[in-house]
């Protein structure tokens, strides 16, 4: 089902009555877009971890400081902190480039251009591949839904990424993305599954004000995505085994559909 205009002004007409202090402005047919890649803006990240039965926590900060160019395009540094190193300065990791709604991250060692997220997927059943260094992960839109957040309207996307190596229903991961704050998980997607301890967002600010705060947003949306449009698994696209997209299910071969592999003898 394709998202239109008219639905989108509905939901954001919807979430301004539940909350009158929102603010809502028209784009692309709804909501305004909050881009990604801002100068300042910082996300504090808690990691837990139990080693025997005790849980250890810190934080890990990312922040976005300064300009950079690379390969002639021009793009934001990205620095991290961690709480539990002996040296509590930032560390340059990469650098950020936001185009048409699209988020590519390039690592400090390796300087390839990478798609992190893809915030212009439109309709439920859209995906894309990502070619991670470790893995290649098949990543989809699931539901969606506009939420405010202090005021602002933003859209939330659920995802489920698939990872290149086991296509079982067990190894598939949900995550929830949102429009200026990016995955609740981590912001750069590491650490979005672990056998020892979960991560998650704990806030974002935004030229020094606050756009996402982790109880806040539970607090109001404890449920996460619900009475959403959920996906049918024919609209998923049909993928090669190079990640390519096809105009449907080969005739003879091997292809991919929702990050699983199908055979067609």
């Amino acid at each position: 089902m394709k998202r239109t205009g008219i639905v989108k002004k509905i939901q954001a007409a919807l979430i301004m009555l539940a909350c009158p202090f929102a603010t809502f402005a028209s784009q692309d047919g709804g909501e305004d877009y909050h881009p990604f890649v801002v100068e300042g803006k910082t996300w504090t990240c808690q990691e837990t971890h139990w080693k025997d039965v005790f849980p250890t926590s810190y934080e890990t900060i990312y922040t976005i400081m300064g300009d950079t160019v690379i390969n002639g395009e021009s793009c934001k540094k990205l620095f991290i902190k961690h709480t539990s190193w002996s040296n509590r300065d930032y560390s340059y990791i990469g650098a950020l480039i936001e185009q048409d709604k699209k988020v590519y991250f390039m690592k400090n060692e390796i300087m390839q251009k990478r798609l992190l997220y893809d915030f212009s997927l439109e309709e439920v059943g859209d995906g894309f591949v990502r070619d991670d260094p470790a893995e290649i992960l098949y990543i989809s839109l699931v539901a969606e839904k506009i939420i405010s957040l202090y005021g602002k309207t933003y859209r939330q996307m659920e995802i489920i990424t698939r990872p290149n190596n086991n296509y079982e229903d067990r190894y598939e991961y949900k995550d929830i993305w949102i429009e200026g704050v990016g995955s609740i998980t981590n912001p750069l997607l590491f650490y979005l599954r672990s056998d020892d301890g979960f991560y998650h967002v704990k806030t974002c600010y935004e030229n020094g004000e606050c756009i996402f705060d982790r109880d806040e947003y539970l607090a109001a949306y404890p449920d996460g995505i619900t009475s959403t449009t959920t996906h049918q698994k024919a609209n998923f696209p049909v993928f090669d085994l190079q990640g390519r997209r096809l105009n449907g299910v080969p005739q003879r071969g091997m292809y991919i559909r929702d990050g699983r592999k199908y055979v067609v003898k």
